[in-house]
């Protein structure tokens, strides 16, 4: 489900503003300060984890410690568990312990009283027991107990607010937190169990745990999961299977004024009756319309009855806008997972307004039906055994899609070619290979992530029925991710795809992208880490009208022209990220500082062509990763050189999206956008 908030002081090339109105404590937040450190030294998270292995102990909680470790933990266990204990040599000169004898005896003094216990509750989370900053690959801690047969599953949920996956020991500690839980109704044990790659009596597959573990992170309404084995020594024939499970709490709200005259706000559950289903509800206004008022709905079930299958339900009512959408998926989401498709049907009706390269069409009519539908099949050489992080998969797809524009404006061969009548039918093949690893603190606030790396290779061929002509299409992309010791992640794409009409290409694309982002580095309590996203774009004989663009999120962050519209653009944009220690009722805060920078070709203006356009900034992100809510973003932005007729955006208040790394399983065939 998505929300947002979403605020802007706007400016545009003639220096005018429009102050839009934003609430007084967001403000306060921008002004909490982190203490300084007398000294600053880098150093390297160590990675190492120990499995343990624990038997003849009663069934509890385990306090693991020893005076080589700087902290202890506690992890629930069940009688013959494998844990895993990550851990940190002591340094008592280092800045991370001065760090934590400070917030310790501040927290000790706070426990005297009520209100400073809950202040100082509010305020501080010890990050030394939460987050783990490492990168695992965990098959390999239950290698041993591969191929044992699975006696049974118990599914053990922790509370949404207090205990981690880390530290199941942690209680809850305000009151606000507490209600919270009592409130909670738990995801459905069976709910849980149809999300799950294995059954009580088959061989445990040490893969298939830890990539189940992912799937049930990327369901809506999980938090966190992790699996763990009980009763399981080297002699026992068989395993008991024990998933710690943590849900998000599934209540969020969201608005977004997008000036003075319009705006929306949004409701949403994302695990109704703790049976995982989703359902948003919102409503727009807009002032200067005769029709005031509008709404829209999204109902959307994840995984029908253990499946895989996600179906949604979209309405949407408005003064420039109506829409009817259904959607049925699968994707190639596990190894496991053969088949994959997906049904879309949609009808809409709308006003709106269309970016040309050197203009735009205001109030444009248009009225279609989409009709979509795909295939893929994916088979792989062999079996998979236990130990092996990733394998080679092969896969062939198909695609048929339908665009019928009943009402548009009027169109030529060469001209507005996104309202002509098409059908497409497209096929792909190719190979990937894939593993993941576990880690945090990329692009979320502490929550576990898993991290791709692989490569996938794809063809892409067929054609397309145009309202003007017929004409082939072919297209190739290769895409890679993986992570370099002490140095961090490197992911790049590479696409190549055209039409062919009359012996020669038509509305061809080429792309390289480069996306970087280095290992964790820590200074006292502060953890940082510094992302590059690097991009070239150049259409291939496109139409007069179309363009690739610098403006806002395809380039530079908050500014608008058609001065930025071109053929051809190079882009850089870096970021440095600062996590901080502090919390404020459970809410994260992350500052970053950041630079946009963008060149433009082929544009219709010869003053914008091969001038470099950039905005530089500073930030701050906010989030509670118990809840559903989007992150909260505030930018300040100054932009170093300007288009002419720009509209430009100095603060932006927004609510962003979780963020994903791309993965390397197949999807559907696709036409290579310019964008």
């Amino acid at each position: 489900m998505s929300g947002s908030f979403i605020i802007s002081f706007v400016g545009t090339s003639k220096r005018s503003l429009l102050i839009r109105p934003f609430p007084f404590w967001l403000f306060l937040l921008i002004c909490i300060a982190a203490p300084a450190a007398a000294s600053c030294r880098f150093f390297k998270t160590p990675s190492d984890t120990i499995p343990v292995s624990i038997s003849d102990t009663a069934a509890g909680v385990l306090p693991v410690a020893d005076t080589a470790f700087d902290y202890m933990e506690m992890i629930h266990y069940t009688q013959d568990s494998l844990l895993e204990v990550p851990y940190r040599r002591r340094n008592g000169n280092s800045l991370n312990h001065r760090s934590k004898i400070f917030y310790d005896s501040l927290r000790i003094k706070a426990e005297n009283k009520r209100f400073t216990r809950e202040l100082y509750n509010a305020l501080f989370t010890d990050t030394t027991k939460k987050e783990q900053t490492r990168k695992v690959l965990e098959p390999e801690i239950f290698q041993s107990y591969e191929n044992k047969i699975i006696r049974s599953i118990t599914i053990k949920h922790l509370d949404v607010f207090g205990p981690s996956i880390e530290d199941t020991t942690i209680e809850a500690t305000s009151f606000l937190k507490r209600i919270g839980n009592d409130l909670h109704i738990e995801t459905r044990e069976r709910i849980i169990k149809n999300s799950l790659m294995f059954n009580e009596g088959e061989k445990l597959n040490p893969f298939f745990l830890f990539e189940n573990e992912r799937l049930l992170r990327e369901l809506p309404y999980i938090n966190d999961a992790r699996f763990l084995i009980g009763n399981g020594s080297a002699r026992d024939d068989s395993v008991d299977v024990v998933l710690l499970i943590k849900d998000l709490w599934p209540f969020g709200f969201g608005a977004e004024l997008s000036d003075l005259q319009q705006g929306n706000v949004s409701l949403w559950h994302t695990n109704f009756l703790g049976l995982g289903h989703q359902l948003e509800a919102k409503l727009f206004w807009h002032t200067a319309k005769d029709k005031l008022l509008g709404n829209s709905i999204i109902y959307r079930i994840a995984n029908l009855n253990g499946s895989y299958i996600t179906g949604s339900l979209y309405y949407v009512d408005r003064w420039n806008l109506e829409t009817y959408r259904l959607d049925l998926f699968r994707n190639f989401m596990a190894s496991d997972i053969n088949w994959a498709g997906a049904v879309s049907l949609e009808k809409t009706k709308t006003t709106q307004s269309v970016a040309l390269r050197d203009t735009t069409l205001e109030e444009v009519q248009l009225e279609y039906l989409d009709h979509d539908f795909w295939l893929g099949y994916l088979f792989s050489p062999g079996t998979r055994n236990g130990n092996q992080h990733t394998k080679t998969n092969f896969f062939i797809a198909g695609r048929i899609w339908h665009n019928d524009f009943s009402v548009s404006p009027e169109t030529r061969e060469n001209y507005l070619y996104q309202f002509q009548d098409k059908t497409r039918l497209l096929f792909s093949l190719g190979f990937s290979k894939q593993g993941f690893y576990r880690s945090n603190l990329i692009y979320s606030f502490g929550q576990t992530e898993d991290v791709p790396f692989g490569y996938l290779v794809k063809v892409t061929g067929g054609f397309e029925q145009g309202q003007y002509k017929y004409r082939p299409y072919a297209g190739i992309s290769a895409s890679a991710g993986f992570n370099i010791d002490h140095l961090g992640y490197l992911y790049s794409l590479c696409e190549l795809g055209s039409f062919f009409h009359d012996k020669s290409t038509q509305q061809g694309v080429f792309r390289i992208m480069i996306k970087y982002f280095t290992d964790l580095q820590s200074v006292n309590r502060f953890k940082f880490r510094q992302f590059i996203t690097a991009e070239y774009t150049r259409g291939i004989n496109r139409d007069a009208d179309e363009f690739v663009s610098l403006e806002n999120r395809h380039g530079i962050t908050g500014l608008g022209s058609r001065y930025l519209r071109g053929n051809e653009k190079k882009l850089l944009k870096l970021e440095s990220v600062v996590f901080t220690p502090y919390q404020l009722f459970g809410f994260r805060f992350v500052g970053f500082a950041f630079a946009d920078l963008g060149i433009i070709r082929g544009s219709s203006f010869d003053e914008s062509n091969n001038k470099l356009f950039s905005g530089i900034g500073i930030g701050l992100r906010i989030r509670n990763e118990r809840l559903v809510f989007n992150t909260l973003q505030l930018k300040l932005t100054w932009y170093v050189s300007q288009p002419e007729e720009s509209v430009y955006q100095y603060f932006i208040a927004s609510g962003e999206p979780r963020f994903v790394l791309k993965n390397f399983y197949m999807e559907k065939p696709e036409i290579i956008n310019l964008r």
